[in-house]
């Protein structure tokens, strides 16, 4: 994600290419803060369907086979 945001930085398109060495802190910064939202909102369950609507929605927009299960 942060890389697509790099690309769009201007208002326009640039190809970032993408390297592990350079998003590596900004996923784990990203990584930690869903984990901590996950676990403070776990009797929700937002994170779990939160992640099953996207899925639904990728497949979709992807037309990949329908299944009801992630």
């Amino acid at each position: 994600i942060e890389c697509c945001l790099d690309e769009w930085q201007s208002g326009k398109h640039v190809d970032v290419p993408f390297a592990a060495a350079q998003y590596h802190n900004k996923f784990n910064v990203h990584m930690k803060t869903l984990l901590s939202f996950k676990a403070k909102t776990q009797d929700a369950d937002i994170i779990p369907r939160l992640c099953n609507h996207m899925l639904k929605k990728a497949r979709y927009v992807s037309l990949f086979p329908k299944c009801n299960t992630v």
